[in-house]
């Protein structure tokens, strides 16, 4: 048995259209402690770890785990139709295999969507990578900024100096951008300037996560995939998305590499827990 009822239908809708712009169906798993869902996409270059906890609800019941294999596109649509004041009721009907959706406001309105029998993207049971560098920023700065960046180009170098001093860079032919933010590096462990690239295209993406969290911890190495963390509506305690995203490797690299050799995805084997 699986039912919650958020105290903020604004906090569901923005959670659900940001997972739904990652991924287009995944499995979205009830536990007895929260939400969960962990999923690679299917190009397997960037992956979602997502935790809402219980205490983010109003009530919450789930005896054991529940595994809800979601379509987020549909479910985005449905979500979308509610406004921010009204009351959202989540229920698992097992009988029919469906998602019961019920607004409460000046009217009751209820869905009930099929859940889908497979899900496209691969299930992950976690991951942890090291890093040289972390940085505390500003959501809204950065997501600024990524888009500020978006106008020269669709890739992006990020930079830590060794003072710590954090900027990204971007250069195309429409021209040349640096930006150099306010936040210094927490840490950085190499000790030497820390320089990766990523792709603007999927930080676009993964910044939407931004409507809930004013802050975002961001982790990389050099040609190593970059992590953004986001505690929900500021605080761990209401839970958290992780995003993981591969490095972009110049073509001159690539082209040094041996043509039997393909180029690390963003997760295998060796990122499990």
């Amino acid at each position: 048995m699986f039912e919650c009822k958020f105290r903020s239908g604004q906090t569901f809708k923005e959670l659900i259209n940001t997972i739904s712009s990652f991924v287009e169906d995944g499995e979205l798993v009830a536990t007895p402690n929260g939400l969960e869902l962990r999923a690679i996409d299917e190009s397997r270059i960037a992956m979602i770890d997502l935790f809402v906890s219980k205490d983010i609800c109003e009530t919450y019941t789930c005896d054991e785990d529940v595994k809800l294999k979601i379509n987020f596109n549909d479910l985005d649509k449905v979500v979308s139709r509610t406004s921010g004041n009204e009351e959202v009721n989540l229920r698992f009907l097992a009988d029919t295999n469906k998602l019961q959706i019920k607004f409460k406001g000046k009217s009751t309105r209820t869905f009930s969507i099929p859940l889908v029998e497979e899900v496209k993207c691969e299930s992950i049971q976690g991951a942890s990578l090291s890093s040289d560098v972390e940085i505390k920023i500003n959501a809204s700065t950065l997501s600024q900024a990524i888009k500020d960046a978006k106008l020269i180009d669709d890739l992006a170098d990020f930079i830590v100096q060794s003072n710590g001093e954090f900027s990204l860079s971007v250069n195309s032919d429409k021209g040349d951008l640096r930006i150099d933010f306010e936040e210094n590096a927490q840490r950085n462990d190499a000790n030497t300037n820390v320089i990766s690239k990523y792709s603007l295209d999927y930080l676009t993406k993964i910044l939407k996560a931004s409507v809930l969290s004013d802050e975002v911890t961001i982790e990389f190495s050099k040609e190593n995939p970059i992590v953004l963390k986001f505690p929900i509506l500021n605080d761990e305690s209401n839970g958290r998305i992780i995003y993981f995203l591969a490095p972009q490797v110049e073509e001159e690299e690539i082209d040094e590499e041996s043509e039997d050799e393909e180029v690390p995805e963003i997760y295998d084997e060796d990122t499990e827990e």
